[in-house]
């Protein structure tokens, strides 16, 4: 890779990066109460390393993103029919940038169902505001049908 000087450089592609995370869960009754709080700082590329032969392997253009995330949420389960049924909520914000422009937050309600020991049927529906887009409302159902083996 050429540097803006015009000197050529090789070597390892990486950026001094600082995260923690803080989080906390409680469990009682067939009741959750979930909650995680991440922070990151520090710069990142504008594209992933997929393969190191890759061409896009020598770009090392940062990030508009600027050099700090953070990301919270916050899930509550409480059970309808014991072991069997249960509601759930959840925030969840991730803000990819120091500012507010470009956060994305989802507001879901949803259930879950537990056919069997080995089966279980999850629903959610979620409204996303995602400040980053030209219209920043939408609406996400997800369905799941799981397998324990």
């Amino acid at each position: 890779m050429v540097d803006e000087n015009g000197v050529t450089q090789n070597g390892v592609r990486k950026l001094q990066q600082r995260r923690y995370a803080i989080s906390a869960e409680y469990v009682a009754n067939g009741w959750t109460f979930r909650s995680e709080y991440a922070h990151s700082t520090g710069e990142a590329f504008a594209k992933s390393l997929v393969n190191t032969n890759d061409a896009a392997a020598k770009d090392c253009t940062l990030s508009s993103n600027g050099n700090k995330a953070q990301g919270v949420y916050a899930l509550v389960m409480a059970p309808i029919i014991k072991k069997k049924l249960y509601a759930k909520a959840r925030y969840d914000m991730y803000q990819p940038s120091k500012g507010a422009e470009k956060q994305r937050t989802l507001y879901e309600i949803g259930f879950n169902y537990e056919i069997n020991y080995n089966v279980r049927l999850s629903s959610e529906y979620a409204h996303v505001h995602d400040r980053s887009l030209a219209k920043p409302d939408y609406s996400l159902v997800d369905v799941q049908l799981s397998f324990k083996f």
